[in-house]
């Protein structure tokens, strides 16, 4: 501000003295004489004097320029002094700060220091009192251990004297009622040979008998024990002999083996009250009439059987559910005869034989399931099966019997498979209620009444030419007792 204003009124000046001078030169130029000199001189003094007070105003004005030039630098040497102030006393404020903060820290890492030892104090304490603690805790535990060890060591010793009075009581009660046993010829174990001194109708067989296994039960060994209610057979019995039960008329549930292999003849025949026998897996083969009339039975399941004998379930009057199991490969001779409740043969693949019989007269059989690997069935297998209502036949078939489905009344319709050449005598006969009848290309023979009193016959497929038809024996009677039966062959049109 004040260097400007000096500057601008030196340039100022400077242009008036120019302006002067140049008008004094005119001047002289113009006038003459001493008028002109006089006014000149005048005019010389009055520049003169303007200079001089122009160096006065302009020394006025320097010394005024240096003067706030000084005030200037003085000003800013006092601000700068006064922020220099301002930053020491900023700085004595943030170190008085940091040396608070430090004593703070310092503080603080010393309480943390005591605290920490007291914590190590403390820890070390707590341990030694958890040492001591549990070093009391393991003699205490000695202590009730050896304590409990004495006392179970006398429950122990008198347990086992209590045992050993009641096992003494046992045997000698035993001694006076128990069933008989035998040793076998080389000394290695016992076989039962029956009721010996026992009366109990709950039949018990021991495992063991004077420290050797029982192995067997002796053939007729309980046969005709009619006061006989129940028997629990061991795994450690092998074998139970022919007619071992047989005539057992009160005996209600059996307990068999595991182990047994086989159910021998006769086994369990007549046991009219037997309601409930479990037969063990192991059992691969059930003898001739083994449960022959056990009119009581209910069910059974013969999972892993193979065979079942003669008549083995014939007569049991009460069997309304049977498992076939998967391994069964032949029904024998009579083996379901007469088993009225039993309402369906669901018969698993395996099955290659169904024999003479097997299932006549079971009147309330509605379902039959017959898989492909039957090659035979034999005469009257199905004979009487009165509910029997459809049938399938599947072509492993090659052989049906004399009578196999005589006397089903309510059977509708039958296709005989391909691979069945004879027709036996009487295979039909009887059923009232059979509409058609497909027989097979392969046809030879049609025996005697083999569609005889079929009286709902309407028509016979043959599955082959007229020719064929004509060159089948067809033996005397062989649908007497029908009534406009249709005779379609396959190459009729």
């Amino acid at each position: 501000g004040l260097v400007d204003a000096l500057n601008a009124l030196a340039k100022s000046t400077a242009q008036r003295l120019v302006n002067v001078i140049s008008a004094v030169s005119e001047q002289k130029t113009a006038l003459a004489g001493e008028k002109a000199r006089r006014e000149l001189e005048e005019m010389q003094r009055a520049l003169e004097e303007e200079r001089r007070r122009i160096e006065e105003e302009k020394a006025l004005l320097e010394a005024e320029r240096q003067r706030g030039e000084a005030e200037a630098r003085a000003k800013a040497e006092a601000e700068a002094l006064e922020v220099t102030r301002r930053e020491f006393e900023r700085m004595q404020a943030e170190l008085a700060e940091e040396r608070r903060r430090l004593e703070e820290e310092r503080a603080k890492i010393e309480e943390e220091k005591r605290l920490r030892e007291e914590a190590e104090a403390e820890a070390k304490r707590i341990e030694e009192e958890k040492r001591r603690a549990e070093e009391e805790k393991r003699r205490k535990e000695e202590e009730a251990a050896r304590i409990r060890a004495e006392e179970e060591a006398r429950l122990k010793a008198e347990e086992e004297a209590r045992l050993k009075a009641e096992e003494e009581k046992r045997l000698a009660e035993l001694a006076a009622k128990t069933v008989g046993y035998a040793k076998s010829p080389d000394g290695s174990y016992y076989t039962v040979t029956g009721m010996g001194n026992s009366t109990r109708p709950d039949v018990e067989i021991f495992s063991e008998y004077q420290g050797l296994p029982v192995r067997e039960i002796a053939e007729d060994a309980f046969k005709d024990q009619v006061s006989i209610t129940s028997v629990s057979i061991p795994d450690s019995v092998k074998m139970i002999g022919i007619g071992a039960f047989d005539g057992c008329s009160s005996l209600r549930s059996v307990r068999l083996s595991a182990g047994l292999a086989r159910i021998e003849d006769y086994t369990f025949n007549s046991c009219t009250a037997l309601e409930d026998i479990s037969i063990p897996d192991s059992v691969s083969e059930i003898g001739a009439f083994a449960f022959y009339g056990c009119e009581s039975l209910v069910s059974v399941s013969l999972s892993r059987v193979q065979t079942l004998g003669e008549s083995a379930f014939h007569g049991c009057r009460a069997l309304g559910t049977v498992d076939f199991g998967a391994s069964l490969v032949t029904v024998g001779q009579s083996a379901f005869a007469e088993c009225t409740a039993l309402k369906s043969a669901l018969l698993a693949r395996g099955v290659e034989n169904i024999e003479y019989a097997a299932f006549r007269g079971c009147t309330a059989l509605e379902s039959l399931s017959l898989p492909a690997s039957i090659y035979n069935i034999g005469s009257y297998a199905f004979d009487g099966c009165t509910s029997l209502i459809s049938l399938e036949l599947e072509d492993g078939l090659r052989t049906l019997g004399v009578s196999t489905f005589s006397g089903c009344t309510s059977l509708k319709e039958v296709t005989v498979p391909d691979g069945v050449e004879l027709l036996e005598d009487y295979v039909f006969y009887g059923c009232s209620s059979l509409v058609r009848v497909s027989l097979p290309d392969g046809l030879s023979e049609i025996g005697e009444y083999a569609l005889g009193d079929c009286t709902g016959l309407e028509e016979i497929l043959f599955r082959g030419s007229s020719h064929r038809w004509n060159a089948v024996r067809k033996k005397a009677g062989w649908k007497s007792g029908t009534r406009g039966v249709r005779e379609r062959m396959a190459d009729a049109k």
